[in-house]
């Protein structure tokens, strides 16, 4: 009767503990989510504000460069306005749903990555969305190539039935080229929307040994095959012609497969299995052993110090170990070896050297000047985790976050990432891009003005 009692007293312990984690654990989860929305607006907490503000600002400027360079480089050949590669650009516009190669059912994660995350859902729900038609000047007609190849799969998606892929980016980029040109050199737009509608030009610029160069650079050019460049259309919407690609013209015919055969397919395997072991694997192991290992100390059956918490402590102690590990390597040898010296070799057994602990606290300013970017980085992650430990604990049970958190975290990442391979066209690129075109066709038009006036 008495252990009757004892074990119905420990069973409503524990389901009084399992409760009390449960509402740690989502006090925890809301807490981090604000922390790295705080963090998020500025993040200077691993490295000195001004040191992370200008890194942030190089890292953008850097990006928009290369983004920058890599639309440059398609539009223009030796600084000047290539009127092939923008013809070659519009025959890769258009695409029929139904020569597209569906998503490979092995390569998409099932259990990790949802339904709605996949490139087909994202461009069918992009598709939804009303467009506003404009009257700037456009290529016409819009040519879907034809290259004769057998298809080994054939989409059964009812949505995709007779519908056209349109890639908008590329689109937008023929539209500023044509919107810069009729400002500066209308005789020029002309000619370039009359080769436009001629498919047996097309097929001979694209022919062109130049030009295949040119197509086999725009295959590393996500702008050209990612999925968040399309939208999907009726095909009168578009009004698309059909144009059988030249047996000569392989580069464009390899461009075209290559494009067919991947803007619908979800993240690699790789992809998602690295992000899923770099997020969720190292938290799964600690959660698990939290839950499942149990650990005899006390009489009531539970230990007074957690083993989250311990290896947390064990973590923290390992850093700073490091850290002053590293820290005692740049010293002088001549004094490294005295201080090894000078132990006590009389002794049974190795004994550990002491190191000094590093803390902020102990930064000023006659050694901040000895620290470098990355230790002292390291002395304020340590710090602001031992202030995030310390702040608003409501009990002394070591609160993580679920494994359904990390793996949250790392599906989002992952969608992210599939959403953000593509090149993006900004308003002020796009200026730039129009700005230059005007200035440089107005100055070839002002040297032949010079050139017949003389």
């Amino acid at each position: 009767m008495k252990n009757r009692c004892g074990r119905s007293e420990l069973t409503s312990q524990l389901y009084r503990i399992e409760r009390e984690r449960r509402d740690d654990v989502r006090m925890h989860d809301t807490m981090a989510q604000q922390f790295k929305a705080r963090r998020r607006e500025r993040d200077v907490w691993r490295r000195s504000r001004r040191f992370a503000m200008r890194r942030v600002l190089e890292t953008f400027e850097t990006f928009n460069k290369e983004s920058l360079q890599d639309i440059h480089d398609m539009l223009f050949t030796d600084g000047e306005l290539d009127v092939d590669k923008i013809l070659c650009l519009h025959l890769l516009t258009a695409h029929r749903a139904e020569t597209l190669t569906p998503p490979a059912r092995s390569r998409r994660p099932i259990s990790f990555l949802s339904k709605d995350q996949s490139p087909l859902e994202k461009l069918i729900e992009r598709s939804r969305k009303r467009r506003v038609t404009n009257r700037c000047p456009k290529l016409s007609p819009t040519y879907v190539l034809d290259v004769n190849n057998e298809q080994k799969e054939v989409i059964t998606d009812g949505r995709l039935a007779e519908r056209t892929i349109i890639n908008d980016k590329i689109m937008l980029l023929i539209q500023t080229v044509l919107e810069a040109l009729q400002v500066s050199n209308p005789e020029k737009m002309k000619d370039l929307q009359t080769k436009a509608q001629d498919g047996d030009v097309l097929m001979g610029i694209a022919q062109k040994p130049e030009m295949q160069d040119f197509l086999q650079i725009l295959r590393k050019q996500l702008i050209v095959s990612s999925c968040e460049c399309f939208h999907l259309t009726q095909p009168f919407k578009a009004a698309t012609v059909p144009l059988q690609v030249a047996p000569s013209a392989l580069s464009l015919k390899s461009l075209v497969n290559y494009i067919r055969g991947n803007v619908l397919q979800n993240p690699s395997q790789s992809t998602w299995g690295d992000m899923y072991d770099r997020e969720v694997g190292s938290k799964e192991e600690m959660i698990s052993s939290y839950f499942y290992e149990k650990s005899y100390n006390s009489i009531d059956g539970f230990s007074s110090r957690s083993r989250p918490e311990a290896r947390a402590e064990e973590t923290e102690a390992s850093d700073i170990g490091n850290l002053t590990r590293r820290t005692l390597d740049l010293d002088d040898p001549k004094t490294s070896r005295a201080t090894v010296l000078s132990a006590d070799d009389t002794s049974s057994g190795p004994k550990r050297r002491k190191l000094p602990v590093t803390s902020l606290e102990q930064v000023d300013d006659d050694n901040i000047a000895k620290i470098g970017v990355d230790r002292l980085a390291v002395i304020v992650d340590l710090h602001m985790r031992k202030l995030n430990s310390e702040e608003k604990r409501p009990s002394n049970i070591q609160k993580s976050p679920s494994l359904r958190v990390y793996k949250s975290m790392a599906r989002g990442r992952v969608g992210s990432k599939a959403s953000n391979d593509s090149v993006e066209l900004n308003v002020y690129d796009l200026a730039k891009i129009s700005q230059e075109i005007r200035q440089k066709e107005t100055q070839q038009k002002f040297e032949r003005f010079l050139k017949d006036a003389h």
